[in-house]
């Protein structure tokens, strides 16, 4: 399960020269129009990459839409998802283990303020990759990124489930079926 949007109620964006300052969801969409490179790639994604993956954004029309690329996001869900508390109500009610993992450069200004909202949730876990901005598959970092995700994708694999037999029951287990008889 994956959520890419904010879940946090209380985040702000930080306004230019660093200060916090709350924001209109406009005015969310119109700062980050500006900078989608910087807010989606790295500087070491090769710049005809990012130039081709951002071409068509926000709304993905025409035809050199790349092969990763879809017709289909409305630039409505885009911003709504950037609305702080968007997905708050929906992340209590998460019950099993969460990782929240993203670039240093994304879009969730505040990723540790993201746990906050998971209070259904008794596992959750926060990892921040370097040298990452929003399109983590593009990073050069990817490959950490990967390989955190499946190390945490490990650590909360149920392990293999056991019976514990009450000790005076012990004598009788385990039961195995009788081999059919032969006729």
């Amino acid at each position: 399960m994956a959520f890419v949007a904010l879940s946090a109620p209380d985040v702000t964006f930080a306004a230019e020269g660093g200060a916090a300052a709350e924001q209109s969801q406009e005015d969310v969409a119109a700062a980050l129009m500006a900078s989608f490179q910087f807010a989606f790639h790295w500087e070491d994604v090769p710049e005809d990459i990012a130039r081709w993956d951002l071409a068509s954004v926000p709304l993905r029309q025409g035809d050199d839409i790349p092969p990763w690329g879809r017709h289909a996001t409305p630039l409505a869900c885009g911003v709504d998802t950037l609305t702080p508390g968007v997905v708050a109500d929906q992340a209590r009610n998460i019950t099993c283990p969460v990782l929240i993992a993203q670039g240093v450069r994304d879009v969730v200004p505040r990723p540790h303020s993201e746990p906050s909202v998971y209070s259904g949730s008794a596992d959750i876990t926060v990892f921040t990759a370097p040298r990452m901005a929003h399109m983590h598959n593009f990073a050069s970092a990817r490959e950490l990124f990967w390989t955190r995700i499946h190390a945490w994708a490990e650590s909360v694999r149920p392990a293999q489930r056991t019976i514990n037999v009450p000790p005076s029951t012990a004598s009788v287990w385990p039961v195995t079926k009788p081999a059919p008889s032969e006729a």
